[in-house]
Protein backbone atom coordinates (compact mmCIF):
# COMPACT_ATOMS: atom_id res chain seq x y z
CA UNK A 1 0.00 0.00 0.00
CA UNK A 2 1.14 3.49 -0.86
CA UNK A 3 2.27 5.33 2.26
CA UNK A 4 0.76 8.09 1.29
CA UNK A 5 -2.33 6.66 1.80
CA UNK A 6 -2.77 7.72 5.27
CA UNK A 7 -3.24 11.34 4.00
CA UNK A 8 -6.35 10.83 2.82
CA UNK A 9 -8.61 10.75 5.15
CA UNK A 10 -7.68 14.14 6.18
CA UNK A 11 -7.40 16.79 9.26
CA UNK A 12 -9.18 19.33 10.66
CA UNK A 13 -9.11 22.35 12.81
CA UNK A 14 -11.58 24.49 14.79
CA UNK A 15 -12.02 28.00 14.60
CA UNK A 16 -8.68 28.70 12.91
CA UNK A 17 -9.89 31.67 11.58
CA UNK A 18 -10.57 32.78 15.40
CA UNK A 19 -14.11 34.08 14.36
CA UNK A 20 -16.40 31.15 16.40
CA UNK A 21 -18.01 32.54 19.79
CA UNK A 22 -15.99 35.35 19.89
CA UNK A 23 -16.66 39.29 20.38
CA UNK A 24 -14.29 41.02 17.34
CA UNK A 25 -13.47 44.44 17.05
CA UNK A 26 -15.99 46.49 15.33
CA UNK A 27 -15.72 50.25 13.73
CA UNK A 28 -12.46 51.90 14.60
CA UNK A 29 -11.59 48.88 17.17
CA UNK A 30 -8.26 47.65 17.04
CA UNK A 31 -8.11 45.00 19.57
CA UNK A 32 -11.27 43.49 22.06
CA UNK A 33 -10.67 41.09 24.88
CA UNK A 34 -12.62 38.27 25.41
CA UNK A 35 -12.86 35.52 28.22
CA UNK A 36 -10.67 32.91 27.29
CA UNK A 37 -13.87 30.15 27.35
CA UNK A 38 -15.12 32.03 24.47
CA UNK A 39 -12.58 30.90 22.00
CA UNK A 40 -14.22 27.73 20.11
CA UNK A 41 -11.76 25.05 20.34
CA UNK A 42 -8.73 26.16 21.62
CA UNK A 43 -7.48 26.30 25.07
CA UNK A 44 -5.14 27.92 27.67
CA UNK A 45 -2.45 26.47 29.02
CA UNK A 46 -2.74 27.30 32.96
CA UNK A 47 -5.74 28.80 34.89
CA UNK A 48 -3.66 32.28 35.51
CA UNK A 49 -4.74 32.74 31.49
CA UNK A 50 -8.28 33.71 31.40
CA UNK A 51 -8.27 36.10 28.73
CA UNK A 52 -7.62 36.03 24.98
CA UNK A 53 -7.84 39.47 22.73
CA UNK A 54 -9.17 39.46 19.39
CA UNK A 55 -7.69 41.46 16.96
CA UNK A 56 -8.52 42.70 13.62
CA UNK A 57 -5.60 42.03 11.54
CA UNK A 58 -5.84 44.59 8.56
CA UNK A 59 -5.34 47.33 11.24
CA UNK A 60 -1.64 46.34 11.87
CA UNK A 61 1.54 47.59 10.99
CA UNK A 62 2.81 45.12 8.73
CA UNK A 63 2.21 41.28 8.28
CA UNK A 64 -0.09 38.58 6.03
CA UNK A 65 -4.15 39.34 6.07
CA UNK A 66 -6.53 37.24 4.50
CA UNK A 67 -9.31 40.01 4.35
CA UNK A 68 -11.96 37.39 3.94
CA UNK A 69 -10.68 36.32 7.46
CA UNK A 70 -9.29 38.93 8.92
CA UNK A 71 -9.08 38.29 13.02
CA UNK A 72 -7.15 36.73 14.93
CA UNK A 73 -5.91 36.29 18.22
CA UNK A 74 -2.90 38.15 20.65
CA UNK A 75 -1.01 35.77 22.51
CA UNK A 76 0.95 38.21 25.05
CA UNK A 77 0.02 41.93 26.61
CA UNK A 78 2.84 43.84 27.88
CA UNK A 79 2.76 46.51 30.24
CA UNK A 80 5.09 49.16 28.58
CA UNK A 81 6.39 49.48 25.39
CA UNK A 82 9.90 48.42 23.81
CA UNK A 83 12.37 51.05 23.36
CA UNK A 84 15.85 51.39 23.72
CA UNK A 85 15.99 52.44 26.83
CA UNK A 86 13.19 50.18 28.15
CA UNK A 87 13.20 46.20 27.58
CA UNK A 88 9.17 46.34 27.64
CA UNK A 89 9.54 42.92 28.83
CA UNK A 90 6.30 43.24 31.64
CA UNK A 91 4.41 40.62 30.46
CA UNK A 92 1.04 40.31 32.12
CA UNK A 93 -0.03 36.41 33.50
CA UNK A 94 -3.70 36.73 31.88
CA UNK A 95 -2.75 36.14 28.40
CA UNK A 96 -0.49 33.74 27.17
CA UNK A 97 -0.31 30.63 25.27
CA UNK A 98 -3.00 28.76 23.61
CA UNK A 99 -3.02 24.94 22.05
CA UNK A 100 -5.65 22.39 20.26
CA UNK A 101 -5.17 18.89 20.24
CA UNK A 102 -5.57 17.69 16.70
CA UNK A 103 -6.84 14.38 15.87
CA UNK A 104 -4.45 12.88 13.11
CA UNK A 105 -4.26 9.49 11.30
CA UNK A 106 -0.45 7.34 12.32
CA UNK A 107 1.78 7.70 9.36
CA UNK A 108 0.04 10.10 7.70
CA UNK A 109 1.92 14.03 6.74
CA UNK A 110 0.45 16.57 8.43
CA UNK A 111 1.01 20.48 7.06
CA UNK A 112 0.55 23.62 9.76
CA UNK A 113 0.09 27.13 7.87
CA UNK A 114 -0.86 30.61 9.61
CA UNK A 115 -0.85 34.10 9.38
CA UNK A 116 1.03 36.56 11.57
CA UNK A 117 0.85 40.54 11.78
CA UNK A 118 2.79 42.82 13.79
CA UNK A 119 1.48 46.61 15.50
CA UNK A 120 5.01 47.49 14.96
CA UNK A 121 8.24 47.38 13.45
CA UNK A 122 10.94 48.33 16.85
CA UNK A 123 13.87 45.99 16.55
CA UNK A 124 11.76 44.10 14.17
CA UNK A 125 8.37 42.43 13.13
CA UNK A 126 6.61 40.83 16.14
CA UNK A 127 5.57 36.96 15.65
CA UNK A 128 4.54 33.92 16.70
CA UNK A 129 6.23 30.42 17.75
CA UNK A 130 4.49 26.99 17.49
CA UNK A 131 4.98 23.97 19.13
CA UNK A 132 4.23 20.40 18.36
CA UNK A 133 4.44 18.19 20.96
CA UNK A 134 2.57 14.73 21.66
CA UNK A 135 -0.51 15.77 24.49
CA UNK A 136 -0.39 12.25 26.34
CA UNK A 137 3.86 12.02 26.82
CA UNK A 138 5.07 15.74 26.37
CA UNK A 139 7.43 14.65 23.90
CA UNK A 140 8.67 17.50 21.51
CA UNK A 141 8.51 17.06 17.83
CA UNK A 142 9.06 20.78 16.93
CA UNK A 143 9.46 24.28 18.41
CA UNK A 144 10.43 27.70 16.69
CA UNK A 145 9.34 29.84 13.77
CA UNK A 146 8.81 28.11 10.58
CA UNK A 147 9.69 28.14 7.12
CA UNK A 148 7.94 31.50 5.76
CA UNK A 149 6.36 31.17 2.09
CA UNK A 150 6.94 34.57 0.69
CA UNK A 151 8.52 36.38 3.86
CA UNK A 152 6.90 37.78 5.80
CA UNK A 153 4.04 38.68 4.06
CA UNK A 154 2.66 35.57 3.42
CA UNK A 155 1.88 32.15 5.43
CA UNK A 156 4.45 30.22 7.91
CA UNK A 157 4.16 26.38 7.21
CA UNK A 158 5.09 23.28 8.84
CA UNK A 159 5.45 19.99 7.72
CA UNK A 160 5.15 17.11 10.06
CA UNK A 161 5.91 13.29 9.59
CA UNK A 162 3.40 11.60 12.29
CA UNK A 163 5.18 9.19 13.96
CA UNK A 164 3.08 5.66 13.24
CA UNK A 165 1.84 5.30 16.80
CA UNK A 166 0.27 8.40 17.16
CA UNK A 167 -3.21 9.41 16.51
CA UNK A 168 -3.65 13.68 18.50
CA UNK A 169 -0.53 16.25 17.84
CA UNK A 170 -0.91 19.18 20.48
CA UNK A 171 -0.24 22.78 18.36
CA UNK A 172 0.64 25.46 20.63
CA UNK A 173 1.23 28.76 19.89
CA UNK A 174 2.93 31.64 21.56
CA UNK A 175 4.81 35.24 21.32
CA UNK A 176 8.09 34.32 19.78
CA UNK A 177 9.24 38.07 21.62
CA UNK A 178 9.71 38.77 25.06
CA UNK A 179 8.09 42.76 24.22
CA UNK A 180 5.83 43.90 22.14
CA UNK A 181 7.26 45.78 18.61
CA UNK A 182 4.80 48.49 19.04
CA UNK A 183 5.66 51.87 19.99
CA UNK A 184 2.54 53.91 20.25
CA UNK A 185 -0.10 54.08 22.39
CA UNK A 186 -2.60 53.73 19.55
CA UNK A 187 -2.10 50.42 19.40
CA UNK A 188 -3.18 49.61 22.80
CA UNK A 189 -6.02 47.52 24.02
CA UNK A 190 -7.88 47.25 27.37
CA UNK A 191 -7.32 43.59 29.28
CA UNK A 192 -10.38 42.50 31.22
CA UNK A 193 -9.34 44.41 34.52
CA UNK A 194 -8.96 47.91 32.24
CA UNK A 195 -5.20 47.69 32.38
CA UNK A 196 -4.41 48.86 29.04
CA UNK A 197 -1.47 46.84 27.53
CA UNK A 198 0.97 46.72 24.66
CA UNK A 199 0.27 44.49 21.57
CA UNK A 200 2.39 41.00 21.10
CA UNK A 201 2.29 39.83 17.32
CA UNK A 202 -0.99 38.58 15.63
CA UNK A 203 -1.48 35.03 14.90
CA UNK A 204 -4.72 34.45 12.55
CA UNK A 205 -6.02 31.91 9.87
CA UNK A 206 -4.54 28.69 11.11
CA UNK A 207 -4.61 25.95 8.28
CA UNK A 208 -4.18 22.05 9.13
CA UNK A 209 -4.29 19.61 6.08
CA UNK A 210 -2.78 15.97 5.20
CA UNK A 211 -0.59 15.56 2.78
CA UNK A 212 -0.72 14.54 -1.29
CA UNK A 213 -2.35 10.51 -1.98
CA UNK A 214 -1.95 9.73 -6.07
CA UNK A 215 -3.98 7.09 -7.43
CA UNK A 216 -4.82 5.65 -10.51
CA UNK A 217 -8.34 6.55 -11.94
CA UNK A 218 -10.22 3.99 -13.72
CA UNK A 219 -7.47 3.56 -16.93
CA UNK A 220 -8.20 1.42 -19.88
CA UNK A 221 -6.22 -1.63 -19.51
CA UNK A 222 -7.26 -3.71 -22.76
CA UNK A 223 -6.10 -2.17 -26.25
CA UNK A 224 -5.49 -3.44 -29.82
CA UNK A 225 -3.73 -2.21 -33.09
CA UNK A 226 -3.10 -3.11 -36.16
CA UNK A 227 -0.14 -3.42 -38.29
CA UNK A 228 -0.87 -0.60 -41.47
CA UNK A 229 0.64 -2.24 -44.25
CA UNK A 230 2.48 -5.48 -45.05
CA UNK A 231 6.20 -4.12 -44.51
CA UNK A 232 5.34 -1.93 -41.75
CA UNK A 233 8.60 -1.37 -39.69
CA UNK A 234 6.51 -0.30 -36.48
CA UNK A 235 2.69 0.38 -35.72
CA UNK A 236 1.83 3.06 -33.07
CA UNK A 237 -0.95 3.11 -30.46
CA UNK A 238 -1.76 5.71 -28.05
CA UNK A 239 -1.62 4.82 -24.51
CA UNK A 240 -3.74 7.42 -21.77
CA UNK A 241 -3.02 7.42 -18.11
CA UNK A 242 -5.53 8.86 -15.55
CA UNK A 243 -4.32 9.92 -12.28
CA UNK A 244 -5.72 11.62 -9.54
CA UNK A 245 -4.39 13.71 -5.98
CA UNK A 246 -7.24 12.47 -3.33
CA UNK A 247 -5.10 13.91 -0.85
CA UNK A 248 -5.81 17.64 1.05
CA UNK A 249 -2.27 19.10 -0.22
CA UNK A 250 -0.71 19.55 -3.96
CA UNK A 251 2.44 17.61 -4.66
CA UNK A 252 5.63 18.63 -5.07
CA UNK A 253 6.92 19.33 -9.04
CA UNK A 254 8.30 16.81 -10.56
CA UNK A 255 5.83 14.14 -9.84
CA UNK A 256 6.76 11.30 -12.48
CA UNK A 257 5.64 8.36 -14.50
CA UNK A 258 7.71 5.38 -15.22
CA UNK A 259 7.24 2.45 -16.77
CA UNK A 260 9.67 -0.75 -18.18
CA UNK A 261 9.70 -0.97 -21.87
CA UNK A 262 9.77 -4.76 -23.58
CA UNK A 263 12.97 -4.80 -25.75
CA UNK A 264 12.45 -3.38 -29.42
CA UNK A 265 9.30 -1.43 -27.80
CA UNK A 266 9.64 2.55 -27.41
CA UNK A 267 7.40 5.12 -26.37
CA UNK A 268 7.36 8.78 -27.69
CA UNK A 269 6.57 11.90 -25.32
CA UNK A 270 6.69 15.60 -25.30
CA UNK A 271 9.12 15.22 -28.46
CA UNK A 272 11.14 12.32 -27.28
CA UNK A 273 11.41 8.79 -27.82
CA UNK A 274 12.33 6.34 -25.06
CA UNK A 275 13.46 3.10 -24.95
CA UNK A 276 14.54 0.70 -21.53
CA UNK A 277 12.69 2.90 -19.00
CA UNK A 278 10.55 5.50 -20.07
CA UNK A 279 10.20 8.26 -17.02
CA UNK A 280 8.28 11.46 -17.33
CA UNK A 281 7.83 14.33 -15.18
CA UNK A 282 4.13 15.48 -14.78
CA UNK A 283 5.17 18.59 -12.93
CA UNK A 284 2.77 18.94 -9.45
CA UNK A 285 -0.81 17.89 -9.48
CA UNK A 286 -3.20 19.98 -7.03
CA UNK A 287 -4.95 18.48 -4.36
CA UNK A 288 -8.35 16.80 -5.49
CA UNK A 289 -7.37 17.26 -9.30
CA UNK A 290 -6.92 14.65 -11.62
CA UNK A 291 -3.88 14.08 -14.67
CA UNK A 292 -4.65 12.93 -17.47
CA UNK A 293 -1.08 12.38 -19.72
CA UNK A 294 -1.09 10.36 -23.06
CA UNK A 295 2.09 8.58 -25.00
CA UNK A 296 2.38 6.91 -28.35
CA UNK A 297 3.93 3.34 -28.17
CA UNK A 298 5.98 2.03 -30.77
CA UNK A 299 5.92 -1.92 -31.56
CA UNK A 300 8.06 -4.08 -33.99
CA UNK A 301 5.58 -4.97 -36.40
CA UNK A 302 6.71 -7.84 -38.07
CA UNK A 303 5.29 -10.80 -35.21
CA UNK A 304 2.15 -10.47 -33.49
CA UNK A 305 2.69 -9.84 -29.96
CA UNK A 306 1.10 -8.31 -26.06
CA UNK A 307 3.13 -5.70 -24.66
CA UNK A 308 3.18 -5.55 -21.29
CA UNK A 309 3.02 -2.11 -19.45
CA UNK A 310 2.85 -1.82 -15.65
CA UNK A 311 3.67 1.76 -14.63
CA UNK A 312 4.04 3.67 -11.22
CA UNK A 313 3.68 7.22 -10.23
CA UNK A 314 6.54 8.44 -7.88
CA UNK A 315 5.41 11.76 -6.12
CA UNK A 316 5.99 13.58 -2.89
CA UNK A 317 3.91 16.30 -1.17
CA UNK A 318 4.69 19.80 -1.67
CA UNK A 319 6.94 21.38 0.86
CA UNK A 320 8.70 24.76 2.36
CA UNK A 321 9.73 23.22 5.11
CA UNK A 322 11.97 20.36 6.81
CA UNK A 323 9.86 17.36 7.49
CA UNK A 324 9.39 17.47 11.30
CA UNK A 325 10.09 15.62 13.62
CA UNK A 326 12.35 13.64 11.59
CA UNK A 327 13.74 15.29 8.26
CA UNK A 328 13.05 12.38 5.75
CA UNK A 329 10.18 13.17 3.24
CA UNK A 330 8.40 10.39 1.79
CA UNK A 331 8.13 8.83 -1.94
CA UNK A 332 4.81 8.27 -2.45
CA UNK A 333 4.19 5.51 -5.11
CA UNK A 334 0.99 4.94 -7.45
CA UNK A 335 0.86 1.83 -9.02
CA UNK A 336 -0.82 1.89 -12.68
CA UNK A 337 -3.15 -1.47 -13.40
CA UNK A 338 -1.17 -3.21 -15.65
CA UNK A 339 -1.96 -2.28 -19.38
CA UNK A 340 -1.70 -4.64 -22.52
CA UNK A 341 -1.61 -3.92 -26.12
CA UNK A 342 -1.97 -6.37 -28.68
CA UNK A 343 -0.39 -6.26 -32.04
CA UNK A 344 -2.30 -8.12 -34.66
CA UNK A 345 -0.91 -8.65 -38.70
CA UNK A 346 -1.97 -6.72 -41.51
CA UNK A 347 -4.48 -8.88 -43.20
CA UNK A 348 -6.40 -6.79 -45.61
CA UNK A 349 -4.21 -8.06 -48.67
CA UNK A 350 -5.31 -11.64 -47.56
CA UNK A 351 -8.90 -10.91 -46.86
CA UNK A 352 -9.10 -9.46 -50.16
CA UNK A 353 -7.58 -12.30 -52.16
CA UNK A 354 -10.00 -14.76 -50.12
CA UNK A 355 -13.74 -12.70 -50.75
CA UNK A 356 -12.45 -12.55 -54.65
CA UNK A 357 -11.90 -16.15 -54.86
CA UNK A 358 -15.92 -16.46 -53.68
CA UNK A 359 -16.82 -15.09 -57.23
CA UNK A 360 -15.15 -17.45 -59.24
CA UNK A 361 -17.34 -20.95 -60.50
CA UNK A 362 -15.71 -24.03 -59.40
CA UNK A 363 -17.75 -25.66 -62.61
CA UNK A 364 -15.83 -23.34 -65.21
CA UNK A 365 -11.93 -25.09 -63.99
CA UNK A 366 -10.73 -28.43 -63.75
CA UNK A 367 -10.88 -30.26 -60.41
CA UNK A 368 -7.50 -30.68 -60.07
CA UNK A 369 -6.13 -27.14 -60.05
CA UNK A 370 -9.74 -26.34 -58.49
CA UNK A 371 -8.47 -28.47 -55.42
CA UNK A 372 -5.20 -27.24 -55.19
CA UNK A 373 -6.43 -23.16 -55.08
CA UNK A 374 -8.87 -24.34 -52.41
CA UNK A 375 -6.05 -26.14 -50.41
CA UNK A 376 -4.72 -22.96 -50.19
CA UNK A 377 -8.12 -20.87 -49.77
CA UNK A 378 -8.59 -22.79 -46.38
CA UNK A 379 -4.83 -22.02 -45.21
CA UNK A 380 -5.75 -18.47 -46.01
CA UNK A 381 -8.95 -18.65 -44.23
CA UNK A 382 -7.25 -20.11 -40.91
CA UNK A 383 -5.13 -17.31 -40.73
CA UNK A 384 -7.50 -14.67 -40.81
CA UNK A 385 -8.77 -16.52 -38.07
CA UNK A 386 -6.77 -16.64 -36.08
CA UNK A 387 -8.66 -14.73 -33.14
CA UNK A 388 -11.66 -15.85 -33.69
CA UNK A 389 -10.61 -19.78 -33.00
CA UNK A 390 -8.72 -18.00 -29.53
CA UNK A 391 -5.08 -19.09 -31.26
CA UNK A 392 -2.10 -18.13 -28.71
CA UNK A 393 -0.69 -15.21 -29.84
CA UNK A 394 2.92 -16.28 -30.04
CA UNK A 395 1.03 -18.97 -32.19
CA UNK A 396 0.06 -16.77 -34.89
CA UNK A 397 1.53 -16.38 -38.21
CA UNK A 398 3.95 -13.63 -39.11
CA UNK A 399 3.68 -10.55 -41.34
CA UNK A 400 6.17 -12.82 -43.73
CA UNK A 401 4.22 -15.72 -43.23
CA UNK A 402 1.29 -13.76 -44.03
CA UNK A 403 2.77 -11.90 -47.26
CA UNK A 404 3.70 -15.37 -48.40
CA UNK A 405 0.84 -17.02 -48.23
CA UNK A 406 -0.98 -14.06 -50.24
CA UNK A 407 1.75 -15.01 -53.01
CA UNK A 408 0.79 -18.82 -53.05
CA UNK A 409 -2.85 -18.10 -52.88
CA UNK A 410 -2.40 -15.92 -55.74
CA UNK A 411 -0.30 -18.02 -57.87
CA UNK A 412 -2.71 -20.92 -57.69
CA UNK A 413 -5.26 -18.53 -58.85
CA UNK A 414 -3.21 -17.63 -61.80
CA UNK A 415 -2.85 -21.29 -61.96
CA UNK A 416 -6.09 -22.64 -62.44
CA UNK A 417 -7.04 -24.53 -65.36
CA UNK A 418 -10.31 -23.92 -67.87
CA UNK A 419 -12.22 -26.68 -68.11
CA UNK A 420 -13.41 -27.58 -71.72
CA UNK A 421 -16.56 -27.04 -72.53
CA UNK A 422 -19.44 -29.94 -73.74
CA UNK A 423 -18.99 -29.03 -77.75
CA UNK A 424 -15.07 -29.48 -76.93
CA UNK A 425 -15.25 -32.89 -75.05
CA UNK A 426 -17.35 -34.26 -77.41
CA UNK A 427 -15.38 -33.76 -80.39
CA UNK A 428 -13.04 -35.44 -78.39
CA UNK A 429 -14.68 -38.09 -76.81
CA UNK A 430 -15.33 -38.74 -81.16
CA UNK A 431 -12.07 -38.45 -81.76
CA UNK A 432 -10.80 -41.11 -79.33
CA UNK A 433 -13.51 -43.28 -80.69
CA UNK A 434 -12.39 -42.48 -84.00
CA UNK A 435 -8.73 -43.31 -83.01
CA UNK A 436 -9.79 -46.54 -81.29
CA UNK A 437 -11.70 -48.04 -84.39
CA UNK A 438 -8.50 -47.32 -86.97
CA UNK A 439 -6.81 -50.32 -87.87
CA UNK A 440 -3.12 -50.11 -88.34
CA UNK A 441 -3.16 -52.84 -91.14
CA UNK A 442 -0.46 -52.44 -93.76
CA UNK A 443 0.45 -49.35 -91.50
CA UNK A 444 4.29 -48.32 -91.32
CA UNK A 445 5.91 -48.30 -87.75
CA UNK A 446 6.44 -44.59 -88.22
CA UNK A 447 2.64 -43.75 -88.34
CA UNK A 448 1.58 -46.13 -86.15
CA UNK A 449 3.96 -44.18 -83.64
CA UNK A 450 2.67 -40.88 -84.10
CA UNK A 451 -1.18 -42.87 -83.95
CA UNK A 452 -0.44 -43.75 -81.14
CA UNK A 453 1.30 -40.33 -79.15
CA UNK A 454 -2.35 -38.36 -80.76
CA UNK A 455 -4.71 -40.61 -79.43
CA UNK A 456 -2.89 -41.03 -75.48
CA UNK A 457 -3.13 -36.64 -76.11
CA UNK A 458 -6.89 -37.35 -76.60
CA UNK A 459 -7.53 -39.57 -74.26
CA UNK A 460 -5.67 -37.70 -71.85
CA UNK A 461 -7.72 -34.60 -72.25
CA UNK A 462 -11.05 -36.43 -71.88
CA UNK A 463 -9.67 -37.97 -68.46
CA UNK A 464 -8.86 -34.00 -67.19
CA UNK A 465 -12.16 -32.86 -68.23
Amino acid sequence: MDTHANNEAGVSIINGNFEEGTVKPTGNEKIVTNDASNVVGWHVVDSKQTEIPIANATTRYVGSVDSNHPYGVLLAGYLRDHTNLNAGTEKVETIGKIYQDINVTPGSEVLVKYRTASYGAVGGFSTVKMTVKNPDTGEVYYSGMPNRQGGFFLMDWLFINVPKNITKIRLEFEDADPYSRSSTGKDRFLSKNGTLLYPSGILTNVRVNTGAYVVAKENQTEYEVTSTSNNASTTSKDITVKVENKGWEATARGVKYKVDLPQGVTATYGGRTYSGTMEIDLGAIGNKTEKNFTYKLNIPAGTPSITNLVGRVEYKTWQNSEAVPYGETKTGVAPIPEQNVELKMFKTELRTAVDGAANLNQNEYTPDSWKKFQDEITKAREILNEEQNNVPVNQRKSQSEINNQVSLLRAKQNSLTIAATTTEKNNLSAKVDELTKASTENKTPKSIGEYNKEFKKSLNKILIL
